[in-house]
């Protein structure tokens, strides 16, 4: 993909333009807004920063996202077990769950590649087996 890019980009720069070459050098000599994962930069809008981080990167075989709803629900869980109250801590506790398998089914069933998919299952799993570990002590 990255060198039909390329190609696109030496076939227009090689057509001739009305202006001349100071409009290819300008063209050239524009800084790029590029981030070190390679999105646009600060000139983004806050809602397509968003988006780009749900595509994950690298964007051919995306292995890190951005954290969506459900692991944000799951990380305010987290974060309300560690609170005083002991109701409190049962909801952060059944947010926290909740979340989690909420992301984890979700990874499994549209996950963007096999390994996105495997990590659901894993979270799947690691889930359901310290829920277990936590119901059998007494």
């Amino acid at each position: 993909m990255l060198w039909v890019r390329r190609c696109q980009r030496a076939w227009r720069e090689s057509r001739a333009y009305p202006e001349g070459d100071a409009l290819l050098e300008a063209r050239r000599s524009r800084p790029r807004s590029r981030g070190p994962t390679g999105y646009p930069g600060p000139s983004m809008s806050p809602l397509a920063l968003w988006r780009a981080g749900q595509r994950g990167w690298p964007r051919h075989y995306p292995l890190v996202q951005l954290p969506n709803a459900p692991l944000l629900l799951a990380l305010a869980g987290r974060r309300l077990r560690r609170a005083r109250g002991e109701r409190t801590r049962r909801a952060g506790g059944l947010a926290h769950g909740l979340g989690m398998s909420w992301w984890a089914l979700a990874e499994i069933t549209r996950g963007a590649n096999p390994f996105r998919r495997a990590l659901g299952i894993g979270a799947l799993v690691a889930l359901l087996a310290s829920r277990n570990s936590r119901a059998a002590l007494p």
